[in-house]
């Protein structure tokens, strides 16, 4: 050493295995301190130690789970008094592994009693056992097999904010480094203010110090900080480039910082071609314009988060063909803390520090995974390099079952998080039984939920139009026939892109096909490389999740490589074999798949070549379970998408011992979710099995059926309360079982079970939108039913079967099927009466009295709701009354009776309040505050709509949340508060536009167009009537159009450009005689009077309009106006003459007239 104070001790281990390439954990944590504490003393001291412990202690054990080589905290993170406990946790590692976790300020005297004495020897400083002075240091602790040591290294030079405790001798500076000479490489971990300043009482320039121990080369070096100084860390860096020149070693260097948004890997080469940069992820060049001198990798975001990756020593990377020197990462994983169900606690910095904008979690709903990514670094870089190509949009992973392709697929997705604004999807198939479901099972993965009439799929396309996102359809193959779909996406949706997984091709225009084969096996001769193959890696897992003590032999692992290459590098193969090691040797495992591939090859002809070695090991797997799990293991094929343990129980007898039994042999998956899952492989191999024995098959599909009709069941009421949020989400991850029992129900005439799933079924479906999804599976299901009772009349499968139709009538009548719609509800009406069942006949009369107001004959919908009311009072059924009530306010509202259409939705409010149902409470109470401004309570109608935005907000009801934005925009608008009536409409806008909303976006197009009108901003408005034009002839809405035309018309006239306005007045009259969109034509005809040179006929107009039962309020009120002001222009008798040659007008002779003049 050229600095005799500087003390460099090498520390010689070696792990179990030699690496060339370590997986590397950065944690990026707050130091979570006492803001006071550094307030009076300068000293960082954790506010809640055992909370920081305990996250510092889960992060370890998730570490180790990750498979991490060397885990890195930042500086002054750890409380002290934890020590042990931290380290104890270390200690229980299965793994070999490198923890550096640097403390908070401690006392001398406090840490000496941590020291062995040789460590107090080592520290001259640590001489007296009282002293007070305060040291930052970190204590290094690494785990080779059972060998555990701990070393501690105080910081080399004070940090800024301790310059005041370094001027009064109060901070102890390090003189000791430790250098790890391993067979992972040589590192060694810095403390530090700068990487530029001066150490020791020499003044020896840090770069100097740091050069000096390269000589015996040096692969990583790790430091950790708090806050570096921007300047001197990119002196720092350059400085390590300049270093590498001039020694011989090539390494990189890890700067994890505790300040969240500084995390840098800096490499002093160019980086690989399969980084690219993305919003998580900065890549600066150290030298400008000289992207070969250097590169640091920068992960920005105010956010705690593990950083990790792997990472190949340089010195024994080879240069690529180019001659270029690149550095061996090939990606990086970034894992968000609220992921591993750790609470993130950000603690604000020394004032003058500034803190970055947390920025928003991304978007995704990718599955988290049991085990860890392994391999395929090769596949994830051609993947990411093919979507690099902008005619690249749809990549299909190709290949046999158990080949890995989900598990690809999912962590290729996750690398483009980043990079796509609106997310990445994952929407899984396998459960599917139909591709009738791809469209709904789509829009749920997406959290979209369907409204109105207008066909689902496209529905779906209008949502996907404006975004930018990935899905990943997974296990397509058996729906093949419905690859057209995604051809429609594709091209509706010019920012989506997919990853389709399938065992055969979709055979669509744009397909790019990426073929996936097994793992990469070594070479069996090259025994001593095999542990850092990912296949063996792999292998060796799976074989110590079931017993953590297995270390291979030389022997042992030439066996595992050729297990491996026996079994072709499948994955799942390998998974299973693993798995027998609790019985099994490796010779044995060998052994016993030979056999069973060369049976196969022998006796089972017509199974594939490729799945041979698949079902090989299947087979065996099968054979060595014990008779109870093969019963259980064979029963769980009924299941799709995963199950919850309490569903296994009793569906399948399953016991957790069975569960746990069967996870650790690698059959089932344990998800941190908590749910189970069978590979889609596996479960077809276990329902052959199941298949062989029919009686055991029924028996277990109606113990199944049974246990969903159950679980529905208990939902029912909680769909409707303060619970429904949670409820949704339950069933949503239930759906493909619920399905799956509802239609095995409906094939078996279950009337029992099918009585105990459809109001719950049909209430879900209803929320969600599905109403195509749902008029299909209910009309299958009705005609089993119909066909049971037919054959042996029974009142309780009558009254079944009127529940199930009266509920296909609802969604025929979404659908607009308004003839079949009324069959379905006459017909359960009937059956209702004819068994007694007075409450469903309410509940039935009040959903088909929709029918009716829709057409426009209110006095029939009326008299049924009046029907419907009187059962209800009758039963004193109170939560049946709710509905109606809406339903009457509704027309009383139309009919422009506002005094009886707020009592009616003032009932409706109370009864929806009794019941608890927060989405017809809110709905309710936007009823209420509609009619409440169209008296003219202006200030109290914003008060209701603010108490309905709360309750859409916490329920996460977008559409309500852009419904009620919207209404409190009119409230503005009527008020003359033109600016923010603006911003509201603006901000309901920019929802429709992220829930698809396309009706809506149009309608609001058209009251951005009104305020500009009326704030005489005409060109303004005459573009955005012009939008909604476009929009709405695109995707075919008619009373929008009218409502557009209506607009332009006024536009072109308050520019003064009447021949245009007349033309399109004429227009959305037209239009709105033949689409019987009367209201909109009375619109069209108070324009037209508008423009009339002759007064009287005007006002004869005007007063057939107001006087109309169809006319709106707003109308009304703008006829008033007009007509009060050309009244004033007028002699009496004239005004009287016109206003009763108004009454006795009919619209269709008005139209013709008017058509006929402007033609």
């Amino acid at each position: 050493m050229n600095d005799a104070e500087l003390v460099v001790n090498d520390e010689r281990i070696d792990f179990q295995r030699a690496k060339d390439s370590i997986r590397v954990v950065l944690a990026q944590i707050s130091p979570a301190y006492d803001p006071d504490a550094f307030a009076s003393a300068s000293l960082v001291k954790i506010k809640t130690p055992e909370k920081q412990a305990d996250k510092i202690c889960k992060i370890v054990r998730h570490a180790s789970t990750l498979g991490a080589d060397i885990l890195l905290f930042p500086e002054l993170v750890a409380p002290f008094s934890h020590v042990q406990s931290i380290e104890r946790t270390i200690q229980t590692s299965k793994k070999d592994i490198v923890v550096c976790i640097p403390y908070e300020h401690t006392s001398v005297r406090d840490m000496r009693s941590t020291l062995p004495d040789e460590e107090i020897e080592q520290h001259e400083c640590m001489d007296d056992a009282a002293d007070d002075r305060v040291v930052n240091f970190c204590r290094i602790t690494t785990k080779s097999g059972s060998q555990f040591k701990t070393f501690t290294q105080i910081k080399l030079t004070p940090f800024s904010v301790e310059f005041s405790l370094a001027a009064s001798d109060t901070l102890v500076c390090g003189k000791t480094v430790h250098r790890f000479i391993t067979n992972w490489g040589n590192f060694l971990f810095l403390i530090c203010k700068d990487y530029v300043g001066e150490i020791g009482r020499g003044k020896t320039p840090m770069f100097d110090f740091l050069k000096s121990l390269t000589t015996t080369g040096l692969h990583y070096v790790f430091v950790s900080s708090l806050n570096p100084e921007p300047e001197a860390f990119l002196h720092a860096a350059r400085s390590f480039y300049y270093m590498q020149e001039k020694s011989n070693s090539t390494f990189s260097i890890f700067l994890n910082i505790a300040e969240l948004d500084n995390t840098t890997i800096v490499f002093p080469v160019r980086p690989h071609p399969g980084i690219r940069p993305t919003k998580k992820l900065e890549m600066l060049p150290l030298f400008a314009g000289k992207p070969s001198w250097g590169t640091q990798l920068r992960f920005p975001g105010y956010q705690e988060r593990l950083i990790c990756g792997t990472f190949v020593r340089l010195d024994t990377y080879e240069p690529m063909a180019t001659k270029e020197i690149y550095s061996p990462i090939h990606h990086t994983e970034l894992i968000d803390l609220t992921e591993l169900d750790i609470e993130s606690e950000l603690v604000e910095l020394p004032k003058g520090v500034a803190i970055k904008e947390k920025k928003e979690k991304l978007l995704h709903n990718l599955p988290a995974q049991p085990t860890r990514f392994l391999g395929r670094e090769k596949e994830l870089a051609e993947i990411a390099g093919r979507f690099e190509d902008p005619s690249c949009r749809l990549v299909t992973i190709l290949g046999p079952g158990g080949m890995g392709k989900t598990r690809l697929g999912i962590q290729a997705a996750s690398y483009m998080i980043p990079r796509l604004k609106d997310g990445v999807f994952f929407v899984p198939l396998a459960p599917l039984s139909s591709g009738d479901f791809i469209v709904s099972t789509i829009a749920s993965s997406l959290g979209f939920s369907f409204r109105g009439r207008e066909d689902q799929k496209i529905q779906l396309f209008n949502y996907l139009r404006d975004k930018e996102l990935l899905l990943v359809m997974d296990n397509f193959e058996h729906l093949i026939e419905k690859a057209e779909l995604l051809a429609g996406i594709l091209e509706a949706a010019s920012g989506v892109r997919i990853i389709a997984t399938s065992r055969e091709r979709l055979n669509l225009k744009g397909e790019w096909v990426f073929k996936v084969h097994g793992m990469d096996c070594p070479e069996e001769e090259h025994v001593e490389e095999a542990a850092e193959c990912a296949v063996v890696q792999l292998f060796l897992e799976g074989a110590q999740r079931v017993r953590p003590d297995f270390s291979p032999s030389d022997e042992e692992m030439s066996r595992i490589v050729r297990i491996c290459m026996l079994v072709e590098g499948v994955p799942l193969a390998v998974e299973l074999a693993s798995a027998w090691m609790s019985v099994l040797s490796c010779e044995e495992i060998f052994e016993e798949i030979k056999q069973n591939i060369d049976f196969l090859a022998t006796s089972m002809r017509d199974v594939p070549e490729r799945h041979k070695s698949m079902r090989a090991v299947f087979e065996h797997s099968w054979n060595l379970l014990p008779e109870e799990e093969k019963k259980v293991f064979m029963k769980m094929s009924v299941f799709r998408g995963g199950f919850q343990k309490d569903a296994a129980r009793k569906t399948t007898q399953a016991s957790l011992l069975h569960l746990s039994s069967l996870v650790n042999k690698s059959l089932l998956q344990h998800y941190p979710s908590g749910r189970y899952a069978v590979h889609e492989l596996l479960r077809q191999y276990a329902e052959e099995k199941l298949g062989e024995v029919p009686e055991e098959k029924d028996k277990v599909r109606d113990l199944h059926s049974e246990f969903y009709a159950e679980f529905l069941h208990q939902r029912r009421e909680l769909l409707k309360g303060e619970k429904q949020r949670d409820v949704l989400k339950e069933i949503g991850d239930e759906i493909d079982n619920i399905r799956a029992a509802w239609s095995w129900a409906g094939e078996k005439g279950k009337s029992n079970v099918i009585d105990k799933s459809v109001r719950s079924l049909w209430r879900f479906y209803m929320i969600r939108g599905w109403f195509q999804d749902g008029e299909e599976i209910f009309e299958r299901v009705a005609e089993n039913v119909r066909e049971a009772v037919t054959k042996i009349p029974d009142k309780e499968k009558e009254l079944v079967l009127g529940k199930i139709l009266a509920r296909q009538g609802v969604f025929s009548y979404q659908l607009g099927h308004f003839e079949k719609a009324t069959q379905l509800f006459e017909s359960s009406i009937s059956t209702f009466r004819e068994v007694g069942a007075q409450q469903e006949a309410a509940d039935t009369l009040n959903e088909y009295s929709r029918v009716y107001f829709v057409k426009g004959d209110y006095a029939q919908a009326r008299e049924m709701l009046e029907e419907c009311l009187t059962l209800c009072k009758k039963l004193g059924y109170r939560k049946g009354m709710a509905a109606p009530y809406t339903t009457l306010g509704n027309i009383a509202y139309r009919l422009g009776e506002l005094k009886d259409a707020r009592q009616f939705y003032e009932r409706s409010h109370r009864a929806y309040k009794e019941s608890g149902d927060k989405w017809g409470l809110a709905i309710a109470l936007m009823n209420l505050a509609n009619v409440t401004h169209e008296i003219g309570e202006h200030m109290q109608a914003k008060r209701i709509y603010e108490h309905s935005l709360a309750i859409s907000e916490e329920i996460g009801d977008r559409r309500g949340i852009a419904a009620n934005l919207n209404n409190m925009g009119n409230v503005a608008k009527d008020l003359g508060e033109y600016a923010e009536a603006k911003e509201l409409y603006q901000k309901s806008l920019a929802i429709k536009k992220e829930t698809g909303d396309r009706k809506g976006i149009a309608a609001s197009l058209g009251n951005l167009g009104t305020v500009a009108y009326v704030t005489g901003q005409y060109d303004d408005a005459k573009h955005y009537h012009q939008e909604m034009l476009a929009l709405c002839r695109e995707i075919g809405y008619p009373w929008g159009i009218i409502s557009a035309l209506v607009g332009l018309g006024a536009d072109a006239s308050g520019l003064g450009e009447r021949d245009e306005a007349m033309q399109y007045f004429r227009d959305s009259l037209h239009l709105a005689i033949d689409s019987s969109a009367v209201p909109l034509a009375l619109d069209a005809v108070v324009e037209i009077a508008s423009l009339l040179h002759d007064k009287k006929r005007a006002l004869a107009l005007y007063s057939f309009v107001s006087n109309h039962a169809s006319c709106y309020v707003h109308t009304k009120k703008t006829v008033e106006q007009r007509w009060s002001k050309l009244a004033a222009q007028l002699p009496a008798d004239v005004v009287e003459a016109a206003q009763q040659e108004g009454k006795a007008m009919e619209l269709e002779d008005i139209a013709a007239e008017l058509l006929k003049e402007m033609t």
